[in-house]
């Protein structure tokens, strides 16, 4: 029931001309990022405002306010004085938007074929690693699966996820994102599809080129394992007599911290996003969430949304 004096345009009036540090603690960035992200999802046509009466910049709060939060519909409803149905279909709206930008934004500067500047500067990793552009790992996203497809979902901790592959460069900015496949599968063969299925779009390195993965993948000229019969986490080389003593385990010392980057990468994005690692995510958007990530057609994402939106289970 909308019976709260302020409104949802007033809520995000209140927020964005309050104290900045409101608007990052609500919506995950700050103001100048999220007017900026508004103004683009506008100017690309992804997103525009209509004639009712959620903005385009409410419809990007609401998504940004779930997923920040973890806040179900309900919750979010009462936050905006909208009906459930609006909130479901901004955030369909909202979430298609976030997906036709990704598909531009998410991709690897073509010029970078090897370590950028503040760490050649770095002995320890520079002649070692100067052609490397980046790492590669996996990560499990929660996910609400139908029961019926729950077990192929189920990883190794028993948890419902989705195997999901990212790349990231030295800036820690993604560069590529696949998910398509359950959390009981092995991250060399989500990883497999990625790069032998060109539909998946994989951002191949320049020549001579490669990224740091872990020893779950096969050596390639693109892809630089560590050494497997030797230790490897840093954790392991912690303390004055557990410094690497031959040079494999210099080198997967030195591949250890480098690679780190991914990890990072991810538990910025798991604290940022708490929806993407609790075991519950919200059975009315997550399935749209992962088409969003999956990197889908078109097409695909219209024709998914539409039977998703007319479906009586939501």
């Amino acid at each position: 029931m909308c019976t709260s004096a302020l409104s949802g345009k007033s809520y995000m009036q209140e927020t964005l001309d309050g104290h900045p540090r409101i608007c990052y603690n609500t919506f995950r960035m700050a103001k100048h990022v999220f007017l900026h992200l508004c103004n683009e999802l506008k100017r690309l046509h992804l997103l525009e405002e209509d004639t009712g009466i959620v903005s385009v910049q409410e419809s990007i709060g609401i998504l940004l306010y779930i997923l920040g939060h973890n806040a179900d519909i309900r919750l979010t409803g009462n936050r905006f004085q909208h009906s459930l149905e609006t909130i479901q279909r901004r955030l369909r709206r909202a979430l298609r938007a976030f997906h036709s930008l990704g598909c531009l934004i998410i991709r690897p500067d073509q010029e970078a074929s090897e370590l950028p500047n503040h760490l050649r500067e770095n002995t320890k990793y520079y002649p070692l690693f100067e052609k490397c552009v980046g790492a590669s790992d996996g990560i499990h996203i929660s996910a609400h699966a139908p029961g019926c497809k729950s077990t192929a979902h189920r990883d190794r901790c028993c948890d419902i996820s989705q195997n999901v592959i990212c790349a990231c460069n030295f800036d820690m900015r993604f560069t590529y994102v696949h998910a398509s496949w359950e959390g009981s599968a092995h991250d060399s063969r989500v990883m497999q599809e990625a790069i032998v299925d060109p539909g998946f779009q994989f951002p191949w390195p320049p020549r001579g080129s490669y990224y740091l993965v872990n020893s779950g993948y096969a050596i390639g000229s693109t892809f630089l394992p560590l050494h497997k019969s030797v230790r490897y986490h840093a954790q392991e080389f912690r303390g004055s007599a557990r410094q690497p003593t031959t040079p494999q385990e210099l080198f997967n010392y030195r591949h250890s911290s480098l690679r780190m980057v991914i990890e990072r990468c991810f538990g910025v994005l798991k604290a940022r996003f708490p929806p993407l690692v609790l075991r519950h995510s919200k059975p009315c958007c997550f399935w749209t969430v992962v088409d969003m990530i999956k990197g889908k057609t078109p097409e695909e994402i219209r024709k998914t949304l539409t039977s998703r939106m007319t479906s009586p289970e939501e």
